[in-house]
């Protein structure tokens, strides 16, 4: 079997080995979020699948990149977001932000 590349961020599927060997999952969609052992070459992945707040470790050969290649970053968000709250990563970037400011004022007393 041929090893394919995979980036973090790239978007895959189960492919037919990774759904018979993986029943109960129902979600076959997701975004690559981790590697196991070194960098890109480890065999486990980290996976996000849509609609999952985890991610879930599968061997490499259980999936196949999607068909749009490279997942955009904005799709990945929509993971990320809580029901009723802002996405996660918004959260920080106003923390920072507010940081700065304060900073920035606290400098000019």
């Amino acid at each position: 079997m041929t090893s394919i590349e995979i980036k973090l961020g790239d978007w895959v599927r189960l492919n037919e080995l990774g759904a018979s060997r993986s029943p109960k999952i129902k979600v076959r969609t997701g975004v690559v979020v981790a590697f196991s052992g070194n960098r890109s070459g480890g065999a486990s992945l980290g996976i996000l699948f849509d609609g999952n707040k985890r991610p879930t470790t599968l061997h490499r050969s259980y999936v196949e990149r999607g068909g749009e290649g490279q997942m955009k970053l904005w799709r990945w968000l929509q993971n990320a977001v809580a029901p009723t709250g802002p996405p996660v990563f918004l959260v920080g970037v106003i923390a920072f932000l507010i940081s700065v400011l304060v900073s920035i004022y606290m400098r000019s007393r």
